[in-house]
């Protein structure tokens, strides 16, 4: 047995029909346009390159100003809430001072209703603003909802609370245990 098959002679002109249009299409070009070709192609590749690089840089600047933009307006929420509650408190330690004064007493119940308005607004768009799970992730909408289930029953007690002992404060018969007693309810 001869295992040693001899090949066949393939003649040159079939090896350049096998080979592809653009082969041949570079192949008779001279070196000189072959380099300009290579350069072209090189600098077209860097340039789509950067292209991708700067869309997609673009792209997660953008994400990044909304993810910065919604932390800001959080901040804002969460700083809009805190100074409208210590406004209360200050309002509510001021009606403490003033319970002998009618007038100044009238007054700064009427700030501390304003206060009170507010801070009920600030609450409802705190509120609103994390009801929304499309923009927030599921841990952060679940923690944000469990903050508000939480904190939700002890402002509306506490704000309740001080609406009804200044409705119940009769100014004109102020007696010094009356005064004992409306300290301490407020």
């Amino acid at each position: 047995m001869n295992y040693f098959v001899p090949r066949r002679f393939v003649p040159y002109k079939t090896v350049l029909l096998r080979r592809s249009w653009l082969a041949r299409r570079l192949g008779k070009l001279k070196i000189g346009c072959k380099i300009n070709l290579s350069y072209s192609i090189a600098l077209g590749i860097a340039i789509l390159g950067t292209m991708s690089g700067f869309m997609s840089g673009d792209f997660y600047h953008r994400q990044a100003i909304l993810v910065s933009e919604g932390a800001r307006e959080e901040v804002q929420l969460l700083h809009e809430l805190q100074t409208s509650l210590l406004q209360i408190q200050i309002h509510q330690q001021r009606l403490l001072v003033l319970l002998d004064s009618p007038q100044d007493f009238t007054q700064q119940s009427r700030y501390l209703h304003a206060h009170i308005a507010s801070f009920r607004v600030a609450w409802i768009e705190f509120q609103a603003a994390h009801d929304n799970p499309k923009t927030t992730p599921i841990e952060e909408v679940e923690a944000n909802q469990q903050f508000i289930q939480t904190y939700q029953v002890v402002l509306d007690i506490y704000l309740n609370d001080i609406d009804r002992v200044l409705e119940q404060v009769d100014l004109t018969a102020l007696s010094p245990v009356h005064i004992q007693k409306v300290n301490q309810q407020l």
